[in-house]
């Protein structure tokens, strides 16, 4: 009985593991295309904070200013974005209330945006 309960319990953690892994290879992945094909844009961060049970994810509120002449700014002047990201320390530290950072956005969901570490010289 205890070499089987044994057994589940294992399973029962390296199914848990997997399940973390792929989680997180799927939120670093899922927005790979805003990467690459995103249009450039500056944003000013509003309000940074923990992403509740995730280590190394923030939750960014942001001010979005999509490029001059787009016609993705809004009536009411920039755009306000909620992004969640993975912040190594090295990017934490860029990424703080006040200052502007590089965001990539979907031309046709200007909500839909990511943080350009690379432009930043971050990643």
């Amino acid at each position: 009985m205890g070499e089987v309960l044994f057994a589940v319990l294992l399973v029962a953690i390296a199914a848990f593991v997997v399940f973390i892994v792929l989680r997180n290879h799927w939120m670093h992945t899922k927005d790979d295309d805003l990467r690459v094909a995103g249009v450039p844009a500056e944003a000013r961060v509003l309000r940074v904070r923990p992403d509740p049970g995730e280590d190394d994810r923030y939750v960014l509120s942001l001010e979005m200013t999509p490029p001059e002449g787009s016609s993705y700014r809004g009536a009411n002047g920039p755009i306000a974005l909620e992004l969640h990201a993975f912040l190594g320390a090295h990017a934490f530290g860029a990424i703080q209330p006040g200052a502007t950072i590089r965001v990539r956005f979907d031309p046709r969901d200007p909500k839909r945006a990511v943080v350009d570490l690379a432009a930043m010289g971050l990643a």
